[in-house]
């Protein structure tokens, strides 16, 4: 590139920049929080919820099919989802009786919103389980390690 060329590159860059910049595409956007997520009255909702109520914002940037019906796996292959679904193996949890309790309390809390939905058509099984945190309260894991192995 000669230096003549140079000079028109960044005058055009420049120029895009500074139209960019003067345009209203930017208005009302917010660097730590683009989608205006963190709304007063959005801030004690559960996470569906507040992804759901500002579809608006979403739709800005195509995104609304996957906030609604919700985001959907990328296999690399078809043989890969079939390995998945040879490999389920279904164990009830097993834990002391108030880790039990607990299990309990927090999944019927994440079905009454919406969070889990309760279904007997099983694809893939993640199991979930109840670990304890540094406060000493227990923290509902659900892990992912097989299905992220494969996708």
């Amino acid at each position: 590139m000669t230096q003549t060329q140079l000079i028109a590159t960044q005058k055009t860059l420049s120029e895009l920049q500074s139209q960019h910049s003067s345009s209203g595409d930017r208005e009302g956007f917010n660097e730590k929080d683009p989608f205006g997520l963190e709304d007063a009255d959005l801030k004690n909702r559960p996470v569906p919820d507040r992804l759901t109520a500002k579809a608006d914002q979403w739709n800005k940037n195509g995104s609304t099919a996957e906030i609604i019906d919700g985001a959907r796996p990328n296999w690399v292959s078809l043989e890969a989802l079939h390995q998945l679904e040879s490999i389920q193996l279904c164990r009830s949890y097993h834990g002391t009786p108030l880790q039990m309790m607990e299990y309990q309390k927090q999944l019927e809390k994440e079905i009454a919103s919406g969070v889990v939905v309760e279904t007997n058509n099983i694809i893939i099984l993640n199991p979930t389980f109840i670990v304890s945190r540094s406060d000493g309260k227990l923290r509902k894991i659900l892990d992912c390690r097989a299905i992220n192995s494969i996708i």
